[in-house]
């Protein structure tokens, strides 16, 4: 599953991933990755890597500034006429 783990991580879908097909082995993984992106959709389901995904949610990001984890991420600017948010203090160790 590794192939199709690292094409969600680069936010693509089975159909991006086919148009990018250039050996056998890519082409039974595209061919499987359809057919799983199909089950999940099925159940309504997402897997780990759907959380890119996620319409409207930032919450992998959230976490890891909350824990003090991965680089710094620039600041949302605030909307006009409100004041930027309180920035938090890194966890010290």
């Amino acid at each position: 599953m590794r192939p199709i783990s690292s094409a969600k991580n680069e936010r693509k879908d089975a159909a991006a991933y086919a148009r990018s097909v250039g050996s056998y082995f890519e082409e039974i993984v595209s061919r499987v990755f359809d057919h799983y992106e199909a089950a999940l959709a099925r159940n309504g389901a997402v897997d780990f890597d759907d959380r890119y995904r996620l319409e409207g949610t930032d919450l992998y990001a959230q976490l890891a500034d909350g824990l003090g984890l991965g680089p710094p991420r620039a600041p949302r600017s605030p909307p006009p006429g409100q004041p930027p948010p309180a920035r938090r203090a890194a966890p010290s160790s």
